[in-house]
C-alpha cells in the first residue's frame, strides 16, 4: 500500500506551511510541539543550547564567568588608562573653589577653632543623620583648619623674612 502523502515531514520554517495547498493536509510531527496537551501546540525550530542566557543562568560555572569579567574589567581600564579623566578630589576641590562650605560646615568650623570638638561633632550629626558622618565631616573640617594655620603660619614665616632683608639693606645702605 502506498502510504499517505499527507504525513510528509518538511522541516519547520516559519509562515512555511499556511497556503491553500498545506491547509487539508496532517503536520503533527513538525518540529517541536509547545504548548498545554490540551491544544495541539505549535511547531517550532528548536534553538541551539547556549542561544539563551537564560536557560543556563543558575548553572553557569563561577570560575569561568570570575574569569570572563577579570578579562572585561582590565579590557575596561586598559581603555580607561588611555584618556585619562579628573580625579573625584581634584573636582571636589574646584568645587570647594568656587561654591565656597554650607553654612552648617562653616558653623562646625566655628565651633572647632573654638575648642569644643564635642559640640560640633553632636552638631554634624544632628545635620548629617549618624554617628559615622558626622565623624567624618568633623575630621574633613579639622583638617582643613589644620591646613589653613599652616599655610597662614608658612605665609607669616615669609613675610617675617622678607622683613628682615628689607631691614638688614636699609642698614646696610
Amino acid at each position: 500500500m502506498a502510504e499517505k502523502k499527507t504525513d510528509i515531514y518538511y522541516p519547520f520554517k516559519q509562515q512555511l506551511f499556511h497556503g491553500p495547498k498545506y491547509a487539508k493536509m496532517n503536520f503533527k510531527n513538525q518540529g517541536i510541539a509547545r504548548g498545554l496537551k490540551t491544544r495541539k501546540g505549535k511547531p517550532v525550530t528548536r534553538i541551539g543550547r547556549y542561544a539563551g542566557t537564560f536557560r543556563t543562568s543558575g548553572h553557569k560555572n563561577p570560575r569561568l564567568m570570575n574569569k570572563a569579567m577579570a578579562r572585561l574589567k582590565l579590557k575596561t581600564h586598559e581603555k580607561r588608562q588611555k584618556f585619562p579623566r579628573p580625579g573625584r578630589k581634584f573636582v571636589v576641590s574646584v568645587v570647594r573653589e568656587t561654591v565656597g562650605w554650607a553654612p552648617y560646615e562653616k558653623r562646625i568650623m566655628e565651633l572647632l577653632r573654638s575648642g569644643n570638638p564635642k559640640k560640633a561633632l553632636k552638631f554634624a550629626k544632628k545635620r548629617l543623620g549618624t554617628h559615622k558622618r558626622a565623624k567624618n565631616k568633623r575630621s574633613i573640617l579639622d583638617a582643613y583648619i589644620a591646613a589653613e594655620a599652616k599655610a597662614a603660619q608658612q605665609a607669616a614665616a615669609v613675610r617675617k623674612k622678607k622683613a628682615a632683608e628689607k631691614a638688614a639693606k636699609r642698614a646696610g645702605q
